[in-house]
């Protein structure tokens, strides 16, 4: 039932380009997240768009953490992880927040052709493009999880926006509750009409009712 909520905090019109922060506060949303078996209200956000993009998903009760990690990364600098591929973590600084990958280094994408296969140089290996400096995070590992990638001059204000968050927590807490209780009264009455429907072969028609389980 809450996997389908899904509540946007803040949408502005789309633009054709976007920098990580207007990416941000247009992405943002509340989300329903499994954790240890339980749906729980969670901040969705993404830094980019297009393809190779994903969001992070953080619960709202671990945004404080969250955002003391990075605000950590800002103050006393973000390791740098050259080698590796993108995949591969380098730096875990808490057991379950941001533990894929925090690090900064060179930022590169293979190239391809239009038939989308990879071109190779002479030594039979895929080249690359590079792209700069990125400081690299991510908090979810699995399918579909991808890394935020920002350039290093933006990446506190990246944070500062994480931070304007946690403001914003006990509003969306209660967003949230109202949202699945609405979510459960529906399935509850979609459920009390279809059991309706399926007794009412009698003649009873409206007159049908749906008895409560005994106390």
């Amino acid at each position: 039932m809450a996997k389908g909520i899904r509540i946007v905090v803040n949408k502005r019109e789309d633009k054709v380009e976007k920098d990580p922060r207007e990416a941000l506060a247009e992405s943002l949303a509340l989300v329903g997240m499994k954790r240890n078996g339980e749906i729980v209200p969670a901040f969705s956000f993404n830094t980019g768009e297009g393809r190779g993009t994903a969001p992070e998903i953080v619960p709202l009760d671990e945004l404080v953490e969250y955002y003391d990690v990075l605000s950590a990364a800002v103050e006393n600098g973000v390791p740098r992880g050259d080698e590796g591929g993108d995949d591969e973590p380098s730096y875990i600084p808490t057991p379950v927040l941001l533990a894929a990958q925090l690090k900064q280094g060179e930022y590169k994408t293979v190239n391809r052709d239009d038939d989308g296969d990879i071109i190779k140089g002479p030594d039979g290996k895929a080249t690359y493009t590079s792209h700069g400096e990125r400081v690299m995070f991510r908090s979810r590992v699995g399918r579909g999880a991808k890394t935020q990638k920002i350039r290093p001059e933006l990446f506190s204000d990246i944070v500062d926006l994480v931070g304007s968050m946690i403001d914003q927590v006990p509003e969306m807490t209660n967003v949230w509750t109202a949202a699945v209780a609405k979510a459960s009264a529906a399935e509850a009455a979609e459920a009390a009409a279809k059991a309706a429907a399926d007794g009412s072969g009698d003649g009873s028609g409206d007159n049908d009712v749906v008895a409560l389980p005994a106390e």
